[in-house]
This record gives structure tokens, C-alpha cells and sequence, in this order.
């Protein structure tokens, strides 16, 4: 029997994609609509600017941030499976834990 490892994300180029200002907590709490129909942000402590496919990606994480991209009508970047590889890396080396729930 042939055990495979994990497989390498495929190549993303990052240049030249559009940034998007990007809500990085995505509780419902954050978020409003407005008497137009428009969706109104309160709370800017995580906003960052990311490029498109780093905004797509967290716009996918969860059911909330999913009818939030379905409102505003985000397209699905065709960079999720390879963002979502990278993200754990991205996770565990930017935890001063190195991504274990507990340190000393």
C-alpha cells in the first residue's frame, strides 16, 4: 500500500490581484445593513487591506462570512484549496505557541 504525504499548494501570484479592505473578525456583532440594503461595518480593530485572494479565502471560513460574501456578491477565488493549505503554516508560525493551544 502507497501512503501519499500532504501535496504542495499550487503556485499563486499574488502581484498584480486587487486589495480589498477585508474584516478579519467575522462575528455578526461587526456588521449591519443599512435602510438601503448596503452592508455597514462597525468595527475596524482587525480591517486590514489584503489582496483578492487572501480576502476570498477569509471571506469562506464559516457560515456567517459565507452570507456575507453571497450578500455582496464575492466571487470564490480559484486560489481557496491552495490559500487554505497555506493559512495553517500562516497559523502555526505566527502563534507565539507555534500553533498548540498552550506554551510556557
Amino acid at each position: 500500500m502507497r501512503v501519499r504525504g500532504p501535496t504542495k499548494p499550487a503556485h499563486i501570484n499574488i502581484k498584480d490581484e486587487p486589495v480589498f479592505f477585508t474584516q478579519s473578525d467575522m462575528d455578526a456583532s461587526n456588521f449591519g445593513i443599512d435602510q438601503k440594503g448596503k452592508i455597514c461595518l462597525f468595527d475596524f480593530e482587525e480591517v486590514g487591506l489584503l489582496p483578492e485572494s487572501f480576502s476570498s479565502y477569509t471571506m469562506c471560513l464559516g457560515n456567517f462570512a459565507c452570507r456575507v460574501a453571497a450578500h455582496l456578491g464575492w466571487p470564490r477565488s480559484p486560489h481557496i484549496d491552495s490559500m487554505a493549505k497555506v493559512a495553517r503554516y500562516l497559523h502555526i508560525v505566527a502563534s507565539p505557541g507555534l500553533g498548540t493551544s498552550t506554551y510556557t
